[in-house]
């Protein structure tokens, strides 16, 4: 399934579709049309993801190591010691209509129990699941999936008491679980500046804590130059993040963006001592680099393993990140990243 703008409303395909600025790597050229593409990934699966009743709720994750059986004592998950794998589906992008078909019909392609292990849910502005909890939450969960759930509480208005209700019915439900305060914060022109979001996790993060959530901070490695340099003083401390998740693409390697240059991303992290892990990877978003870069990009992604304790989860859900069959030339590289964790 692609993509494209023609296929977008008017609004939105002017976002995708209209460079944006230079990339944070010195290959970056103008007028091609492809960073503004990773600028807006964020954008373009919540358009996606938005066309089902079943997919408003957001779009689901979940890693291997999430396992067991699903109760609020095991509401901590992971440790830094057991990294998350797992790849993000959606029923669409596979022409199935049940969740959890569709993520062991994923599974079946790469070989490997990734979406029936767990997936990654991101909400829109405001979004709140209520009782009872969407059908393919429960399945998917009921099947031992376990998720990081992305959480979008209003900018401009208190919804504290919201998500103190909605973080507690989670833990009711017994649904295994991670929370990261806003999918990409730093994307798609959801904080102005680094100091605007660290004003917001300051207000809503406790909330989280308090709840005995682990709480996350998730940011897009994006080749957009002033996406990514939002990043890094936006990384809060006040409180911080019990988990540090990047989303990372080839299309963004390709424009050399790194992850572990000397004081970059994951150095950072390591100096807060949060532990960093990879929430999405992909080959692109609306460009796909050649699978000659794919596969540098998955041995490079790879290499980085013992430094991402956290884990790493594949998205696998718009255009070229769908996976058509087990012959699908991204299958080595998604194997080769995953095997890489223990």
């Amino acid at each position: 399934m692609t993509v494209t703008c023609a296929d977008l409303p008017e609004s939105v395909s002017a976002e995708l579709c209209t460079p944006k600025g230079p990339g944070s790597g010195p290959s970056w050229k103008p007028g091609k049309g492809r960073v503004c593409e990773v600028r807006n990934q964020d954008l373009s699966r919540r358009r996606l993801l938005a066309g089902s009743s079943a997919a408003v709720a957001g779009a689901l994750l979940v890693p291997s190591s999430w396992r067991a059986a699903a109760h609020p004592q095991r509401r901590a998950l992971t440790t830094a010691s057991t990294p998350v794998i797992g790849a993000t589906v959606t029923p669409s992008a596979y022409q199935l209509t049940s969740w959890l078909q569709t993520a062991h019909r994923f599974d079946s392609y790469v070989g490997l129990p990734l979406a029936t292990s767990a997936q990654k849910v991101f909400l829109t502005e405001g979004q709140y699941y209520t009782d009872p909890l969407p059908a393919h939450i429960t399945g998917l969960a009921n099947a031992g999936c376990q998720f990081i759930v992305c959480v979008y509480p209003s900018r401009t208005t208190d919804e504290s008491a919201k998500l103190k209700a909605f973080l507690h019915l989670l833990n009711s439900k017994g649904i295994v679980y991670q929370a990261a305060l806003v999918n990409e914060w730093n994307a798609h022109d959801k904080f102005a500046t680094p100091q605007a979001y660290l004003t917001y996790w300051k207000h809503y993060a406790p909330v989280i804590k308090a709840a005995g959530v682990t709480l996350c901070c998730l940011v897009c490695a994006s080749s957009n130059r002033a996406e990514y340099a939002k990043i890094q003083p936006g990384f809060p401390t006040n409180p911080l993040p019990d988990r540090y998740w990047i989303d990372y693409y080839a299309q963004g390697y390709r424009w050399n963006v790194r992850l572990d240059t000397s004081g970059g991303l994951i150095d950072q992290a390591d100096s807060h001592g949060v532990p960093t892990g990879i929430a999405e990877f992909g080959i692109g978003a609306g460009f796909a680099p050649p699978i000659s870069e794919w596969d540098a990009f998955c041995g490079y992604l790879a290499g980085l393993a013992p430094r991402l304790p956290n884990g790493c989860l594949y998205w696998g859900c718009v255009g070229e990140d769908i996976v058509t069959g087990p012959n699908d030339p991204k299958v080595p590289g998604i194997r080769q990243v995953i095997g890489a964790f223990p």
